[in-house]
């Protein structure tokens, strides 16, 4: 396994770090005889920079993207007024500095983010101790060369610092990889770095509607064989509890295959057994049990009640297993239970009781650095999104009837392990 060296980025300030102070780097130089407070013009040698900083400026805010053709240095003479030596000068310092590449037969154009390298890729993720993005680092760590440092920029989900830390990063780094929220504020700060041609490839989920490279679990595909297993089953009334995120792809893809397959099943509004839950409220352990308990208790006193519930990952069914656990609800005697596993090793104890959605985020993460290595070194490509299916356990297949306990005795085991992983 590559051993890349990791770094914890420092929080992002409103400021970012790499910002350059234009009026601080340029003197004021008073011309001889003129009065106090008067600024003379600047002077011919740092005119190349001026044109160099415009051009770089145009490039990073994504007025300019990669392979656009860039005006030749006769057009810039007139343009900015200055000799054919001072336009050559910055066409010089832009291609030092990888911004721009000359091409024989076509003249200077923006170039790809490979030929401005740090040696440093950024992996904006959510949590540095969530089982699931450990997995994730692990792949990418397998993907990348050993030339690489990665360093580690964990956003807790918010787009407030999601957006400060992509705005910071792309000056710092080759590329990013990125668990994005989701959330729209973040949108604008990652188009205007899509649309400048900078690598980025999405892990786990991905903003909708934006052309970008993606490497995500087949959420649709896979919920609804399982779903279509439940109802093989002959459960017809099937619950699902999610969180209210439905601008993530994950969740969203997860509820349509659950509204699919129950409109399949002959389900009349199916949305009535949706049960939406606050995101990022893992936190508020007892609130979150006690509304998940309020919803079991509803669903389970309806005339038809579900017989069965998709959960959307692992953390939620942490609090939903206790919820069962105080209204005396068997797990799976009284309802069976499909989740996305999501929390790897959280709850081995009691997966003989579930039917579970495995991904392979190893192998994803490996896939979103080799597709990001691509970008970086070929640039401009088009955009794709890859969806690694996952496995399906099923509760019948995988297990014996002697090891299907109830899952009650467990639940404090669980708390536990929650603790302890915090």
């Amino acid at each position: 396994m590559p051993k890349n060296s990791f770094t914890s980025a420092k929080s992002p300030t409103s400021s970012s770090s790499g910002a350059r102070n234009n009026s601080a780097a340029t003197p004021k130089v008073a011309r001889a005889g003129a009065s106090a407070g008067s600024v003379a013009p600047l002077p011919a040698t740092t005119r190349w920079k001026e044109i160099a900083d415009s051009v770089q400026s145009d490039i990073e805010e994504g007025r300019l993207s990669v392979g656009d053709l860039l005006p030749s240095e006769t057009v810039l003479t007139e343009q900015w007024k200055v000799s054919r030596m001072t336009a050559h000068r910055a066409m010089q310092e832009l291609q030092r500095s990888g911004l721009v590449t000359r091409q024989r037969g076509r003249g200077t154009l923006v170039a790809g983010n490979n030929a401005r390298v740090t040696g440093n890729v950024a992996l904006l993720f959510h949590n540095p101790l969530d089982q699931l993005e450990i997995e994730y680092m692990r792949g990418i760590n397998i993907g990348l060369s050993d030339d690489y440092q990665l360093i580690f920029c964990d956003s807790h989900a918010d787009p407030d610092r999601e957006a400060r830390y992509l705005q910071r990063m792309h000056k710092e780094v080759d590329g990013i990889i990125c668990m994005p929220s989701g959330h729209p504020e973040s949108r604008p700060i990652l188009c205007k770095m899509l649309d400048s041609g900078y690598p980025i490839v999405c892990v786990d989920r991905f903003p909708t509607g934006m052309e970008l490279d993606a490497v995500v679990s087949d959420n649709f595909g896979a919920s609804v064989d399982a779903l279509r297993g439940l109802v093989a089953r002959g459960h017809r009334r099937i619950a699902h509890f999610t969180e209210n995120d439905l601008h993530v792809s994950a969740v969203r893809e997860r509820y349509d295959a659950f509204i699919h397959v129950s409109r399949e099943a002959g389900v009349v509004n199916p949305e009535r057994l949706v049960r939406f839950f606050p995101a990022g409220a893992e936190d508020s352990h007892d609130a979150m049990v006690q509304m998940m308990h309020d919803a079991l208790f509803t669903l389970r006193h309806q005339s038809a009640p579900p017989t069965a519930l998709f959960c959307l990952n692992d953390y939620c069914l942490t609090f939903l297993l206790e919820a069962a656990e105080r209204l005396e609800i068997r797990i799976p005697q009284d309802m069976e239970i499909l989740t996305f596993h999501d929390a790897l090793t959280l709850m081995p104890s009691v997966s003989s009781c579930l039917h579970r959605i495995v991904q392979e985020p190893r192998k994803m993460g490996q896939l979103a650095a080799e597709r990001l290595k691509r970008r970086m070194s070929e640039g401009a490509l088009p955009s794709e999104v890859v969806r690694v299916k996952p496995t399906i356990y099923s509760l019948q297949s995988d297990f014996p009837d002697s090891m299907r306990q109830s899952l009650l005795p467990d639940v404090a085991k669980i708390r536990q392990s929650e603790s302890l992983a915090v």
